[in-house]
């Protein structure tokens, strides 16, 4: 598993699957009823039914049989599974409504980011106000018990699992920062969370006033959150704005559409979609006039998918923005969700168009190129330290390659970097433990780990070591003009 891949958790936030899902999705909000007819199908008195016969021989022979309902829902999945399109999903009730829940940015968890850092889960991030927060969780503790279950090795989902429940279901969490053998047990409440999907800054470099604009998924209230946002910099006179959709998966179609209104003034079409009978559908920006007085570069990366994709195409093909970074994901279809019943107890989300850019090109497995490649710092090349392995002279293994590529870059040293600890290794280790006032020891054991990882966190939020930001302040700042 790729320790690298930090995880929202879905029980910890909504639910996982319910939130990978939302990776690469464009949806709009139409939504087609189907029909309550009867539409059974019917046989000859003599003939059986396929389906019905193989469900009354796994009921009757199989000894991993566990109840009929389980048993569709298995079918209905596998039906869905067939088209082998990865953006067509089928969703009971339950499921369905976390889903709509998380691009409503409304979310039953307990706010916690997680990275599967070896046996055990670490958390690299705590949502201020969330029950977790409230609860004493913070990050760089490693999560090692739920309600008593040790975890150890588990997947997230089942992880997830174990701690999803009804609003006010109480967890008991146990947790340890910088020793094993001492866990805490922290007891939790799962409650509503309350995400965002906008967050801003604002810089002022030798005069030069410079916004900046987070944009973290196309949900719901994206567009609300963004106005106060884009109002306290544009009130601030800014004279650039890089709009950030990294790591953005998406969302509705029409939180991009209202979005690239407010930044771009045109009668053109700013997206088509065509259906599997070639029917072409026009899109167009709404007729807001709002005058743009500073310039934009939009920051993008390989997660930024689908809407954010629609994004980034549309501000660079119509306005001529520089798109920085990395080319894009590459997902362009659209999806609906359609209901299976009256009763609304079931859903299927079906891929029902493929989307061109204003140039009518299409993206699909190609994504959108940055005008100005940018690979990204080297410290997202390290992973979190895991202790599970001897991290200590004349060892071999991957923890040790981290271990090195995080002294290199903190001390601006050039150990080796081949997982093998030499002498110069363990040299850099004590000088890192001396730094934090920590017995000089040389070996990596679990509180030298806990220090690392809590400067990884640092590093990895840093912008100062985001190489693709920074590029895009010395465009702003020295090529803009030219």
């Amino acid at each position: 598993m790729n320790k690298k891949t930090n995880i929202i958790i879905g029980a910890l936030l909504v639910s996982l699957g319910i939130v990978l899902g939302i990776l690469g999705t464009t949806l709009s909000r139409d939504i087609i009823i189907g029909s309550e007819e009867d539409t059974a199908t019917t046989t000859d008195d003599n003939e059986i039914d396929l389906e019905d016969y193989l469900i009354e021989v796994i009921k009757a022979k199989s000894y991993f049989f566990q109840n009929e309902e389980h048993l569709i829902e298995g079918a209905l999945m596998g039906i869905v599974d067939s088209l082998e399109d990865p953006y067509s999903t089928y969703f009971s009730e339950e499921a369905y409504e976390e889903y709509v829940n998380s691009l409503r940015e409304m979310m039953y968890g307990i706010g916690i980011t997680v990275n599967l850092n070896g046996p055990y889960p670490i958390i690299i991030k705590v949502e201020d106000g969330s029950p977790a927060y409230e609860a004493g969780l913070r990050r760089g503790h490693t999560i090692k018990t739920v309600d008593g279950i040790d975890i150890q090795n588990k997947t997230i989902p089942e992880i997830a699992e174990l701690i999803k429940g009804e609003e006010n279901t109480v967890r008991v969490l146990g947790v340890y920062s910088n020793n094993p053998n001492v866990v805490d047990q922290i007891s939790v409440t799962v409650g509503l969370i309350q995400t965002k999907s906008v967050f801003y800054d604002y810089l002022n470099i030798n005069n030069h006033k410079i916004g900046y604009l987070k944009i973290t998924s196309f949900s719901d209230p994206t567009y609300e959150e963004m106005l106060p946002a884009i109002n306290h910099l544009e009130n601030k006179n800014i004279e650039d704005l890089i709009i950030d959709v990294r790591d953005n998966p998406g969302g509705y179609l029409t939180s991009v559409q209202d979005i690239l209104d407010y930044f771009i003034n045109t009668d053109e079409p700013f997206m088509y979609s065509i259906t599997k009978d070639n029917t072409e559908k026009k899109y167009y920006i709404k007729d807001y006039d709002h005058e743009i007085n500073y310039n934009i570069v939009v920051l993008m990366n390989e997660n930024s998918a689908s809407a954010s994709e629609i994004f980034s195409a549309t501000m660079n093909e119509m306005e001529n923005y520089q798109l920085i970074g990395k080319t894009t994901f590459g997902k362009g279809t659209m999806q609906n969700s359609f209901p299976l019943n009256s009763e609304h107890t079931s859903y299927v989300k079906l891929t029902t168009a493929k989307w061109l850019t204003p140039n009518k090109v299409w993206i699909h497995d190609v994504g959108v190129e940055p005008t100005i490649d940018v690979d990204q710092t080297n410290y997202q090349d390290i992973s979190y330290i895991d202790t599970s392995q001897n991290i200590s002279f004349d060892h071999v293994n991957e923890e040790i390659k981290d271990v090195q590529l995080f002294l290199n870059r903190k001390f601006d040293k050039q150990v080796r970097t081949d997982g093998y600890f030499d002498i110069d290794t363990e040299n850099a280790v004590k000088d890192y433990q001396d730094l934090k006032e920590i017995e000089q020891t040389g070996i990596v054991d679990d509180l030298t780990a806990y220090y690392m990882n809590l400067d990884i966190m640092d590093y990895l939020n840093d912008k100062t070591y985001d190489n693709q930001y920074q590029k895009a302040l010395d465009y702003i700042l020295n090529d803009s003009n030219e």
